[in-house]
Formats: structure tokens, sequence, C-alpha cells
């Protein structure tokens, strides 16, 4: 996506400042009312970050706005509801980070964090379920229920360019796991041992991987 394209898909969202993204419908796991919090408690002391937060509005939607309001933020947190997908792609290769808060994901249920981790975004995210496995050290882990927690992991990720950076490449890193290359190869190597077939290094590698994952 070329610069003019993407300043313009922001400036159709009112987007005229670096920023935070989640990506999240806002159910109740989505935890977006402790983020209200941990985002109140980093402006309180002075570290101004504003988060946009995308997703098609849901009955619990009016609950978050209204909290929003009550945390003074409406300057700052923006509930941007349904977007394009070519408004998402510009949001993704303009954050500064993405942050998921999230009480819950499925395996495998770890599509913003992909989406991040292939635009180039670092990313911090919660320490449930399946994400500590799939992100690996390709991202910064919080505890979702203590608001202080999130509140230090986006303040880490929003101040240090350094730490960014590193995460940006060891997200792009982590990312290569999961081709479909790599899964078709894996499959391959499973039906081979399962069925006593001859494994070659490639296969043992997979394996292994897979046990340590």
């Amino acid at each position: 996506m070329v610069d003019a394209e993407r300043e313009r898909l922001l400036g159709s969202l009112g987007i005229v400042r670096p920023f935070a993204l989640y990506p999240a419908q806002t159910w109740p796991h989505k935890n977006h009312l402790r983020l209200i919090g941990a985002l109140r408690k980093l402006h309180d002391r002075g570290v101004i970050v504003d988060l946009m937060c995308t997703g098609a509005p849901n009955e619990h939607t009016v609950a978050v706005e209204t909290a929003v309001g009550s945390a003074g933020l409406r300057e700052h947190m923006r509930l941007l509801g349904y977007v394009s997908e070519h408004q998402l792609k510009a949001l993704y290769a303009s954050a500064r980070c993405l942050i998921m808060p999230t009480l819950f994901e499925a395996a495998g249920g770890f599509g913003p964090v992909a989406e991040a981790f292939l635009a180039g975004v670092p990313v911090a995210c919660s320490n449930v379920t399946s994400l500590p496995e799939q992100v690996g050290d390709a991202a910064l882990l919080f505890d979702p229920l203590d608001e202080d927690a999130i509140a230090g992991a986006l303040e880490r990720l929003w101040a240090d360019a350094g730490l960014r950076d590193e995460l940006v490449r060891q997200g792009r890193e982590n990312i290569r796991r999961f081709s479909w290359e790599r899964v078709a190869r894996t499959f391959r190597a499973h039906y081979r041992r399962l069925a006593g077939r001859p494994m070659d290094p490639d296969d043992v590698a997979l394996l292994a991987a897979c046990a340590e994952f």
C-alpha cells in the first residue's frame, strides 16, 4: 500500500496522530473495560496513548462507549466500528503497536497477532490460553486481569522504539512457522511417523519443533 493511499484511508477514519490498535468486537471476553482502565492509568501518569478499536458493533458496544466517556478518554480511545478491508490494512500499516488484552483465545485463533506480525507491527498480548505458545518471544505478555500489567506493557511498547524494532524482527521470524508450506510438510512428517515410514532430516526437525511448540 503506497503512502498516499494509506494516508487517504486513515484520513477517512479521522486519524491524524500515532495510535495503538486493538481489532476486536466488544464481546466481554475481549476485555475492553480493563483496557480502558489501563489507558486511564497511563494518561494519569502523563503517558498519552491514542487507541483505535475496530469491530462491528454488538450489544456490548454501548457499555464500552459509556466506559470510555466515564474515563474521560473520548478524545483518545475511539471505537471505529466495522472498517473495510483496505482501511484495516491501512490501520495495520500505520499502528505503532497492537495491544490484545483478550481473556480467551481458541487454539489457532490468534488472527490479529498473526496479522500484526505479517504487517511488521509490534505486539503486546495476554498470557492466556494458546497465545504464549503461539507468540513465543515475539510479543510482550501480560496478565489480562491486571490493569497495571496491561498499562505497563502498553507503556513499554509505546515509548521504546528499540523494543518495538526487536519485536517486529522476532514477529517476522515467528510467523514463518505458520506458512501453509510448513503446515503441509509437518502433516507429511506426522503421517510418515504414524505409518512407520522412513523420515528424512526435514521430517525429524519439524516434529522436534512441534514438540517444543
